[in-house]
């Protein structure tokens, strides 16, 4: 390949390089000149690989097309950047584009400016963490988007908003089982919706642990749980540990959960052996006190 003049060439090369980092600091020891275009050259080494910008001179860090190439490419650049970069909405755009959470580097500003941080949250839902509650308060609708990113963002959003408000809480579990966790801090009306807690333990079955006692008590919360992970029985109440339907499901789907099987039902041969046949391991739960051998025919 034939290239113009040096500059044309260290962009193909920086096109085609693994390591650009390598390359950039041909270009800052040159003087980032190469005819001119070494502005050009070092943005193109940046959008390869953004954690090169810290290595830049101060000078070349101040060009504003370079840093948007840097937070474009690693929306954690924004921490390093120069601070009157943190307050151009452009740049605090590109960098919550590329990771939600680079809204913790922007300026306050933007940290309550609604498109700013739905743009952010709807990237990455933790991104909550770094707004306003006024801006939430203000705007319930940042919460449910951040949630149905990722259902933990919950954590971070005032409990007024979802105490009572059923599909910030159907969002966040839909999203994330694990955000059950939560329900503690909603109205009892959310905390005995059946609708959520199945949403739940469909998405994580092992959210089961989090459901409300008369949750974990529920023949059909619980049967949902562990058609997907027999594992979940452990945290099934003591009499769905003990129905056969739950217990027979439980250990088909994973043979060791038959630890977690009342002693009554171990003693069961047809049980047994349905969660031996499943996993040979379940062996060392079996009772062998009262077990009866099934007989043949």
């Amino acid at each position: 390949m034939v290239f113009n003049n040096l500059s044309e060439g260290v962009l193909g090369i920086i096109s085609d390089c693994l390591y650009p980092k390598c390359i950039l600091n041909f270009i800052v020891a040159s003087g980032g000149s190469l005819h001119g275009n070494g502005d050009t050259c070092i943005e193109h080494s940046i959008s390869k690989s953004p954690e090169a910008f810290s290595s830049l001179p101060v000078l070349k860090q101040m060009l504003e097309r370079v840093v948007l190439a840097a937070v474009s490419n690693d929306g954690f650049v924004l921490r390093d950047v120069a601070s009157h970069f943190k307050v151009r909405r452009n740049v605090v755009e590109a960098a919550v584009k590329n990771k939600g959470t680079a809204l913790q580097y922007a300026n306050v500003y933007y940290q309550t400016d609604y498109s700013i941080v739905l743009t952010a949250v709807k990237k990455d839902g933790m991104a909550l963490e770094y707004t306003s509650n006024a801006l939430l308060l203000n705007h319930p609708d940042l919460v449910l988007a951040a949630v149905k990113n990722n259902g933990m963002a919950l954590q971070h959003a005032p409990i007024v908003l979802f105490e009572n408000n059923a599909d910030i809480f159907m969002g966040a579990v839909k999203s994330n089982g694990m955000a059950l966790q939560f329900i503690g801090h909603a109205s009892s009306e959310l905390q005995s919706n059946f609708d959520i807690v199945h949403a739940a333990i469909k998405n994580i079955p092992s959210a089961l642990r989090f459901a409300p006692e008369k949750m974990r008590n529920n023949f059909e919360i619980v049967l949902t749980a562990v058609q997907i992970n027999g594992h979940a029985l452990r945290f099934a109440s003591v009499e769905m540990r003990n129905n056969l339907k739950i217990v027979q499901t439980a250990v088909q789907t994973h043979g060791t959960a038959l630890e977690f099987v009342s002693m009554e039902l171990r003693n069961n041969s047809e049980i047994a052996f349905t969660a031996v046949k499943s996993n040979g391991a379940a062996l060392e739960s079996v009772s062998y006190t009262h077990l009866t051998l099934p007989t043949k025919a």
